[in-house]
């Protein structure tokens, strides 16, 4: 409760009881605190227990009632992946792991990149749901996501700029949904600036 206090003060405890945890926040913080409690978590129970997130972003005006729904059903989605461990966000379920590793991996890749023009950033998010088609639909036609990446980097970008390409062609083929759900929060941090 004092982290929340000190450190997280845009964030309320709506519901807390037995196992569960109902909070409404800032959408920044709550993700970043969201990441916090579940590093906390691993560390207090010595990674025999698990820990399963729902987190849904709306608009303030939102009716509560309606969004623990929606919040309850996005954790339920996250308890559907086998083992748990899992974080539903931006419409994608994955593992805890997985998430935040590709979270660090192109947290770094997009250090000094704060000037990537939003529409870039969208057509990334679209090149994710094709890779996405291709991986677990076999879609041939989706495959193109490649060609359509290494022109949109070499037409928009520099070639100072390749490391960040090779970054997100490999992230975005072989974790697209976790590739996907950091561009979202880069893409509303940006909002905010």
């Amino acid at each position: 409760v004092d982290i929340l206090r000190e450190k997280y003060r845009n964030i309320y405890t709506v519901f807390t009881g037995g196992d569960d945890l109902f909070l409404i926040g800032a959408w920044d913080e709550v993700l970043e605190f969201s990441r916090f409690i579940r590093n906390e978590f691993r560390e207090y129970v010595n990674k025999k227990l698990t820990i399963s997130f729902g987190i849904a972003l709306i608009k303030p005006a939102y009716p509560i009632a309606r969004l623990a729904d929606v919040a309850e059903e996005l954790l339920d989605n996250s308890k559907e992946l086998k083992g748990k461990d899992a974080i539903t966000l931006f419409n994608e379920s994955v593992k805890w792991d997985s998430y935040l590793d590709i979270y660090e991996k192109l947290e770094s890749a997009f250090k000094g990149y704060d000037n990537i023009a939003t529409t870039t950033l969208y057509r990334l998010i679209d090149f994710c749901e094709m890779s996405k088609k291709v991986k677990y639909e076999n879609d041939i036609k989706s495959t193109i996501w490649k060609s359509k990446l290494n022109y949109l980097f070499y037409r928009n970008m520099k070639n100072s700029d390749e490391q960040l390409m090779k970054s997100l062609s490999q992230n975005i083929e072989e974790s697209p949904e976790e590739t996907k759900m950091f561009l979202f929060e880069f893409v509303y941090k940006r909002r905010e600036v």
